[in-house]
Parts: C-alpha cells; structure tokens; sequence
C-alpha cells in the first residue's frame, strides 16, 4: 500500500531539494497523536534550524515543516529514532548494494569519483545502523567512505569539536580522506526538456505496508541484527532502566505510555525490552512517584524491573497487585489508593496541630 493511499498516512515532501525525496511518515513520529511526545531528536541535528514541528488551526493535527534554508544534508533521516523520516535516495542505494562487495561511497564535495563509487549528497545521511547493514551486506570485503577533506569547512559538519557521527563511521567503516572540490551546496538537478514541459516527477518514495505505519526502534533493530555478522564494535546504544521498587506503586503508567511496547506490564511483572526502545523517556516522565530512571550503557537483554503478586488489602478488603520485594509484610498490606488515602490523613493531622 502506497502512501497515497492509505489514509491513515500523512505524507510531507521537502521543498528545495526535490530530487532527494525527503518524506516524512506522521503515524510512526512521536509527535503526533495518539502518542504526542516531546520528541525533539530531528529539529536538533538540523544544522540551519530549517525543519520544525506546526500546529494545524485546530490543533488536531502535527505537521512536520521544512523551510528554504534546508540545504539537503538530510541529517535528520538518521537522527529520528522511529524512522518516521525517510529518504528515497538511501533507500534505493540500500536495495542497488551488491553483497560481498567492497561498497565506496563519497558525497558531491569529492574532486574526484572513480568508476564504482557511489556519489550521495551527503555521507552524514546515513546512520549507524545503515553503516553497519552495508558493512554486514559487504563482507568479507568492506566500506569505505571517501570524506572529502574529512568535512572540514562544509556546512553540514558539526559546529562541536565532538563528532560522533565521525567516530561510529570509524568504527565501522573504512574511512579515506579526498581533496574537496568545492564548499557544500544544496540539491540541484537541471532540468530536461520534458520535465521543463510537464514539470519534474516527485521522487519515488518507499512503499510501506499498513502494517508497519506505528512506530517502532527499526534503526536500532537494524543495527543490533549487523552486529551479529561485525562484531561487538558495531553494537547499538542502548537504554538502561532502573526502577526504584520503595517509590513504585505498581499502576502501570509507565508501560501505558509506552509508543512501542517496549515496557510491558501483564499484571505479574513489569518487563524493559531494550531493543524495542526508541529512547523517549516518556515513561520517565509519565511515572507520577519518579520511580524509574533512565541511563545508557544497557546490554540489550530483557530485564525484569518489578514483579507483583495477588494480595487482599487489610484496610479494603479488595485485591491489588502487590510488588514482591526483600521485605514485604504479609500484615501490613494495603492497595495505593489507601496509601494515599492514609499519606492525606498524615499530612492533615501534621498540618492541624502544627
């Protein structure tokens, strides 16, 4: 099913840079309903500021919005977690790769291109999870990216003296500094007689089954399954998650909240799968009590934060899921509401006589 065609999908195509096929996929972006996040991730990889988030008139709706100012470097395909921005132009060099194949990539800054090197845009485009499906699809040859003057002096080069995307690249990658020919330019095709006549045809973008339209942690997936054939040089960030049982009342807010499941609460035990992560954080924010932090340096196994069993409420008489911890009291079990209940009846009995 086409983009087009399904009307759950909402579709937006840059201006500028036509040529590139930016596109962007509403219902797998955290910032639009029904999981309107605060996720922020592609507006601030942007290096001119030129992509944003607007509020329909209504207030319904999110648009993803891209000004004149882009430039094209498109780093904000990689930098979106869920993969809701997508470029034709990586999604047709991943299906045309050849596998067991040395893969030469350069962008439009190289003053020279050999015959087999594959000239994109830019090469900070591609993320790490791209990197390492082209070097699993590679071996045992390798890729090699020729970085034209090491993306000193371009414009889509980070401002910091910290280049990770540089360093991942390292890591996976074969890097090979060329002389640069010119300063960064935007996308610019000329063009051809008919399409002067009809005007020039969108890009093609990438057909996306209905099924596949909520968001998901695919870069980090994708990463994760490269690094089975790389190595553990190639292995994804992933999130860590230590829940504090003292403050936890056990509702389940948390994996409520959660836009892609990867907090899993079936009424026995809270579950963190962190392949399924997109790094959100919102079930850190969401938890009323603050029991869960977040960190990175996790080793990607599924991990159990909380279990609970049945129990019968001394104050209530009603059954609630009880967190079993080191030092539970069989007498003294009470649910959360009459916890809180008895928390006010503290605080107004201490503020009356106080």
């Amino acid at each position: 099913m086409k983009y087009s065609e399904a009307t759950h999908f909402k579709q937006t195509t840059s201006i500028g840079f036509r040529n590139t096929g930016l596109g962007w996929l509403s219902s797998r972006c955290l910032q639009t309903p029904p999981h309107p996040l605060a996720c922020d991730k592609c507006v601030n990889v942007c290096p001119v500021s030129a992509i944003g988030f607007q509020n329909t008139q209504n207030g319904s709706e999110v648009k993803l919005t891209i000004s004149d100012d882009c430039h094209g470097c498109m780093q904000c395909v990689p930098a979106c977690p869920s993969e809701a921005i997508f470029s034709a132009e990586i999604t047709a060099l991943t299906s045309q790769q050849k596998v067991h194949q040395t893969l030469d990539l350069t962008c439009h800054r190289a003053a020279t291109q050999k015959d087999g090197w594959h000239r994109l845009h830019c090469l900070r485009s591609l993320g790490g999870d791209v990197l390492a499906e082209f070097g699993a699809n590679a071996l045992p040859e390798s890729v090699i990216l020729h970085i034209p003057n090491s993306c000193h002096g371009c414009n889509a080069a980070p401002i910091e003296s910290n280049d990770d995307w540089l360093a991942n690249a390292h890591l996976i990658c074969h890097l090979d500094n060329v002389a640069a020919q010119h300063a960064y330019r935007p996308p610019h095709r000329s063009l051809n007689r008919r399409e002067l006549l009809f005007g020039r045809p969108a890009e093609s973008l990438p057909n996306i089954s209905f099924d596949d339209k909520a968001p998901k942690a695919r870069r980090l997936q994708r990463q994760a399954s490269a690094a089975q054939t790389l190595g553990t040089h190639a292995t994804p960030r992933y999130l860590n998650l230590v829940l504090n049982h003292d403050s936890c009342l056990a509702h389940g807010v948390c994996s409520k909240v959660c836009p892609t499941d990867a907090l899993i609460d079936d009424g026995n035990a809270l579950t963190f799968n962190p392949s399924a992560c997109v790094s959100c954080s919102h079930c850190v924010s969401a938890c009323p009590e603050k029991a869960l932090t977040a960190s990175s340096g996790g080793n990607g196994e599924i991990v159990t934060l909380r279990q609970s069993e049945h129990a019968t409420c001394h104050s209530c008489g009603h059954l609630f899921q009880q967190r079993i911890t080191s030092n539970n009291d069989s007498a003294m079990l009470a649910c959360s509401a009459c916890q809180r209940e008895a928390t006010l009846m503290q605080e107004s009995f201490h503020d009356l006589f106080h």
